[in-house]
C-alpha cells in the first residue's frame, strides 16, 4: 500500500519530501488540498478533514504509512531517511546529518524571505 502525502496544492514544504520519496523509490500518493484564491484563501477542505485523519498534531504536510501517521516536514524527512538507512550509523555521521538538516533549514528560511519580499521582482 503506498504512503499518502498530504499538503496544499503547491510545492512548498512537501517538495523536499516528494524528492526523497522519489529518490528512495518509495510508492506514494499525493493528497492535495486547495487553499483557494487570494485574499480569502479558503481552507475549508483541509479544515473539514484534518481532525478525522488521526494525526497527533493535525498539520500539513502529513504522511500516512499504514498505521504510522506523521506531521511536520523535518519529522517526515527523517522518518523516510531512517527507513532507508540515510541518517548515518556512527555518532559522527549522526551529528553531521543533524547539522546538515539545520543548515538546509536556515538556507530555506533565508530563500523564503527573499522570495516573498514585495521587492523580489525588482
Amino acid at each position: 500500500m503506498p504512503m499518502i502525502l498530504g499538503y496544499w496544492d503547491i510545492r512548498g514544504l512537501a517538495h523536499s519530501i516528494r524528492l526523497l520519496l522519489e529518490y528512495t523509490g518509495t510508492s506514494y500518493e499525493d493528497k492535495f488540498y486547495s487553499c483557494g484564491e487570494a485574499p480569502d484563501y479558503d481552507k475549508s477542505k483541509w479544515i473539514s478533514e484534518k481532525e478525522k485523519l488521526g494525526l497527533d498534531f493535525p498539520n500539513l504536510p502529513y504522511l500516512i504509512d499504514g498505521k504510522t501517521k506523521l506531521t511536520q516536514s523535518n519529522a517526515i524527512l527523517r522518518y523516510i531517511a531512517r527507513k532507508h538507512h540515510l541518517c548515518g550509523e556512527t555518532e559522527e555521521e549522526l551529528i553531521r546529518v543533524d547539522m546538515l538538516e539545520n543548515q538546509v533549514m536556515d538556507f530555506r528560511m533565508a530563500l523564503g524571505m527573499i522570495s516573498y519580499n514585495p521587492d523580489f521582482v525588482s
